[in-house]
């Protein structure tokens, strides 16, 4: 059986396809957004690298005040400084100012370029509260700033609770003591809520747990009557009457 002769020789080649350039065309609108947003960032970077670079250096204390002393309140805040002026948060300040030793009111205002004013206004005192606090007029208790001895106020002691009982009848009291150039230097209410007053002249005065209006008007008449010098204590815990033990013969009357 005859095969077919295969041809020897050379593989032809195929002829080369022609390659088809795509162009894709970018809106314009996408560019300049694209533009817009790398400037945006570079301005966020260069603004956010400035304000770093801006910081409190000073802090500036004023209002009127007694008790308070500007060092204190500077010392509190001088983690503050260094501090980039833009992250500062007043309220924060607002919040460490308002939380010492009698202070009442706080503003504070970032002053450009670097500096923090905090203006205070402080509580007004009206006793020395126990060992180491002030009771002041808004009722609140306090703790004493450190250089303030309150020497001209008097004294109150008492459970915080008992603090308005106390107020009151030191204002009723006084009202009383100074038509005869007497005040009270200290007020103490003890367990059994009995009250107890020293007065300027050095008289203790015992007024016990009920009707202090009424021993208050017996004590007046005595005040009339009695010499200062040689009264030890008054004791007005009595329906009519009252106890006094005088200073220098120790008798009772």
């Amino acid at each position: 059986m005859n095969r077919p002769v295969e041809k020897r020789g050379a593989t032809p080649i195929p002829p080369k396809r022609e390659k088809k350039k795509v162009s894709v065309r970018i809106p314009r609108s996408v560019v300049v957004v694209s533009l817009v947003a790398i400037l945006m960032l570079s301005l966020g970077m260069a603004l956010r690298y400035q304000v770093e670079q801006w910081k409190i250096a000073h802090v500036a204390v004023a209002g009127q005040y007694t008790m308070i002393e500007p060092e204190l309140i500077a010392g509190a805040l001088l983690p503050v400084r260094g501090t980039s002026f833009f992250r500062v948060n007043v309220h924060d300040i607002r919040q460490i100012v308002k939380a010492l030793p009698m202070v009442d009111r706080v503003s504070v205002a970032k002053l450009w370029p670097d500096t923090l004013e905090v203006v205070v206004t402080e509580k007004v005192p009206v006793a020395r509260w126990n060992s180491d606090q002030l009771l002041t007029a808004d009722g609140s208790i306090s703790g004493r700033p450190s250089g303030f001895s309150g020497s001209g106020l008097p004294q109150f002691s008492g459970q915080p609770e008992w603090r308005e009982e106390l107020v009151r009848a030191y204002r009723q009291a006084q009202k009383v003591l100074v038509r005869h150039d007497l005040s009270i230097v200290s007020l103490t209410m003890n367990s059994v809520q009995s009250l107890e007053a020293t007065l300027s002249n050095g008289w203790q005065i015992r007024f016990g747990r009920q009707f202090f209006g009424d021993r208050l008007v017996r004590l007046e008449k005595l005040l009339a009557h009695l010499t200062d010098k040689n009264v030890q204590y008054i004791d007005l815990r009595y329906g009519k009457g009252a106890a006094i033990r005088w200073s220098e013969t120790g008798e009772h009357s």
